[in-house]
């Protein structure tokens, strides 16, 4: 697995790393919202997470789940059907926006929440 795999480790680089992918893998046992399933999405990134995860972070078409319980063969048909994708691939920001998961639409509600 080493020879296929990069732990790659703290960085500042993360839009690049996304554009470099073809799609991204999320196997979770426990999952809240995960802030890297919007970043994906805004990226354009397809991503295929287990259905543990919370369903919320499903903000664009370009998102998957599926079972843990599923052979890998079909977590692994998923990714070599995504492998060379990216012709085409466009940023989801503005979709991201309208779904409120902005800065601004944040801070905003974080207001409401600390000021009643």
């Amino acid at each position: 697995m080493e020879e296929n795999v990069i732990f790659y480790g703290i960085t500042n680089n993360v839009p690049k790393l996304l554009s470099a992918m073809d799609c991204f893998v999320l196997p979770s046992l426990f999952e809240g919202n995960p802030i890297v399933g919007i970043e994906i999405q805004c990226s354009g990134l397809r991503g295929l997470f287990s259905d543990t995860i919370t369903k919320t972070c499903k903000i664009t078409d370009l998102i998957e789940f599926h079972s843990l319980k599923e052979a890998p063969s079909l977590w692994a048909k998923y990714i070599l059907n995504n492998k060379g994708l990216n012709e085409g691939r466009y940023s989801r920001a503005e979709e991201i926006k309208r779904a409120e998961y902005d800065i601004k639409s944040m801070v905003n509600k974080l207001e409401k929440i600390y000021l009643n």
